[in-house]
């Protein structure tokens, strides 16, 4: 704050030391380091204090006329500045001398009115006062000095050593504060141009400015909006300015778009609040077309799920976008910031969003070329999921059966398990998430199985050879397998007929219970079908 140049000017004033030099020091080139009055140049140094062998050698008539002090303050608004002058030594005769002022950093007829005259002492007056207009203006400037010599002194006087006295002028005149009135300005594309309000708070001296410039989000320059840049010009005692920015109206409805608008450079002893230097400016789509549009979704809702839309894309631009972005637009009404848990799953798998970001979109071929990409994207990473799995369990001893059972079910079905765990939190009914695991699963036996071996016999049977893959440990695996999915199905029974378990499938009293034993029988298979392709079990 201004606070802090009035310290330490005085602190420099009585030799202390100074407040928030290393912040001051960082900014030099924007505001002038203030003046240390103690730091004369040695051409301005004069003569040492005459000794006391010296004074008496002046004899009776002789006299010696100082500055009662070497340095004086004032404020910019505190009217002249008073400076005293000593005799000392004979006072009897009348003297004079005479003094005028020398520019230094303060500027004469802008900061302090340009003097001189011719100072009287009559016999025995010891003092004498010089009197210095200072000049307030409105404009903010660093504290700036000047200097006040006596010299041609006559009737036998003489100069002492302090024949120059430095006057600090401080600035009392405070700039303000610059910042955005509002963080987020929404306008209609038929507006033509954005307003938005620059402010000018806690202080209005002078005239200052501020440079702005506006930069894309997703709204682009040239198509939304006309990119704009320049200077912001505020007179003395104006606190509020606009800035206009034209926005295209292209008389199609779109969902909304935003860019932003900067300040930098603020100048004239101006400063900026932080975090209030940029602000989102939101184009909007006019109200008749939004109400049509409106209109024709509020027919189509009841036949559209609301997930629709969520998943549909239109171009692959906006699929990178929303690769590179958690959670989505922050411009939907339905936008919810991301938790950290949001941004470290977005960090994990960046890289598979950006990859798949490469299918097509659902707009091109009714989506069916979305749906054949994307297959195939997913029959390459299931191939190296699989291979991975399979040098893994190379790697630490594992038979592929067992690593087929394990690693590889478990990197394929996981999905499918939060799938169920969503399904059960948004349905009134089990049936979706027990479905959604059997429907699967048959996806996997039936088709994974099946399609290899359609294609296989088609091949061998085209070469004139026998298909023949044997079954290893297959039949025994089956039947627990089967043995745990009767268990299960048992448990799911029970639960809905026995009283005091809530009569439902899932959740309710002995969820808990139900839950390990689901957990339990993975186990069991896992376990049992491991012993018998070691051959621990015959």
């Amino acid at each position: 704050s201004k606070a802090v140049y009035r310290i330490n000017a005085i602190r420099g004033l009585v030799g202390r030391r100074r407040v928030l030099t290393g912040e001051l020091e960082a900014h030099k080139e924007e505001h002038p380091p203030a003046f240390n009055p103690l730091a004369l140049s040695p051409q301005k140094l004069l003569q040492e204090v005459p000794s006391q062998a010296e004074l008496e050698s002046l004899g009776q008539a002789d006299c010696i006329i100082n500055f009662a002090a070497r340095f004086y303050s004032v404020m910019e608004n505190g009217g002249p500045v008073y400076l005293h002058l000593e005799r000392k030594g004979n006072l009897e005769r009348k003297v004079t001398v005479y003094f005028h002022t020398e520019a230094d950093t303060a500027v004469p007829g802008e900061n302090y009115r340009e003097s001189s005259g011719t100072v009287v002492f009559m016999p025995n007056v010891a003092t004498a006062t010089i009197e210095v207009p200072i000049i307030d203006n409105v404009q903010y400037q660093p504290d700036r000095c000047f200097d006040v010599l006596i010299t041609f002194p006559t009737g036998g006087a003489k100069l002492g050593a302090t024949a120059r006295a430095r006057v600090l002028i401080i600035d009392d005149d405070i700039p303000g504060i610059l910042f955005f009135r509002d963080n987020i300005v929404r306008v209609k594309e038929s507006a033509g141009h954005a307003v938005v309000y620059v402010v000018r708070e806690h202080g209005s001296s002078g005239i200052v400015s501020v440079d702005y410039e506006t930069s894309d989000g997703t709204a682009l320059a040239g198509r939304d909006y006309t990119a704009t840049q320049g200077k912001l010009h505020f007179d003395h005692n104006e606190v509020e300015k606009s800035i206009l920015i034209p926005v295209t109206d292209d008389k199609t409805y779109e969902k909304d778009e935003y860019f932003h608008l900067t300040m930098s450079n603020p100048q004239g002893g101006a400063t900026m609040r932080e975090g209030r230097d940029k602000c989102q400016i939101i184009v909007t789509s006019d109200d008749e077309v939004r109400v049509l549009v409106e209109k024709v979704m509020e027919k189509l809702a009841d036949k559209t799920p609301k997930w629709h839309t969520r998943v549909e894309t239109h171009t692959w631009a906006q699929q990178f976008r929303d690769a590179m972005s958690p959670l989505g637009d922050p411009t939907e009404d339905d936008y919810e910031p991301p938790s950290h848990m949001d941004y470290l799953m977005h960090f994990l798998t960046f890289f598979w969003k950006v990859v798949f970001a490469l299918v097509p979109p659902t707009d091109y071929a009714g989506g069916w070329l979305t749906f054949v990409v994307a297959l195939l994207f997913i029959g390459i990473i299931t191939a190296i999921v699989a291979e991975l799995a399979s040098l893994f369990g190379c790697v630490i001893g594992l038979k592929d059966s067992i690593t087929a059972i394990t690693f590889v079910a478990l990197g394929t079905s996981l999905p499918d398990t939060f799938a169920s765990k969503q399904a059960c939190q948004a349905e009134e009914h089990a049936d979706a998430a027990v479905g959604n695991v059997t429907g699967s699963n048959s996806v996997n036996v039936f088709l994974g199985l099946g399609l290899p071996w359609l294609i296989g016999s088609i091949y061998y049977e085209a070469k004139g050879e026998e298909y023949v893959v044997p079954a290893g440990d297959l039949a025994f695996s089956v039947v627990v397998f089967s043995i745990c999915a009767v268990l299960a199905i048992g448990m799911f029974v029970v639960k809905r007929f026995a009283p005091g378990l809530g009569h439902g499938e899932l959740g309710g009293p002995g969820r808990v219970p139900l839950a390990c034993s689901l957990a339990g029988l993975w186990f069991v298979y896992v376990i049992l079908s491991a012993l018998k392709a070691y051959g621990h079990i015959l």
